[in-house]
């Protein structure tokens, strides 16, 4: 069960699997959704109108949480002023067992 992240307004981090994207035309340009789940079940949303993260893919985001809404049952947080660095499994696995980065 997706639960919310943070309080709105704070800056939060969390290592993120991109689950799907969904390419928007507004009457301010484009924008991709991206839609996010950490390794806790918990669901987090972007939008953004010059990055396109990778679905499958693992990401270290940072971000302000914008608001908490809930989508189709599901708790979901909203990010805004994002940054995306991609995790490599290899490296993941490293941090993880404590173990020191080559």
């Amino acid at each position: 069960e997706s639960r919310h992240i943070g309080r709105v307004g704070e800056r939060i981090e969390a290592v993120v699997e991109v689950v799907r994207t969904l390419h928007l035309d507004g009457d301010w340009g484009g924008s991709v959704l991206h839609v996010m789940r950490d390794d806790d079940g918990n669901e987090l949303v972007w939008f953004a109108s010059r990055t396109e993260l990778q679905v499958g893919r693992r990401y270290r985001i940072r971000g302000t949480v914008k608001r908490h809404e809930e989508y189709r049952g599901r708790k979901r947080t909203v990010l805004t002023r994002c940054r995306a660095e991609e995790v490599e499994p290899e490296r993941e696995a490293e941090e993880a067992a404590g173990g020191a980065v080559a």
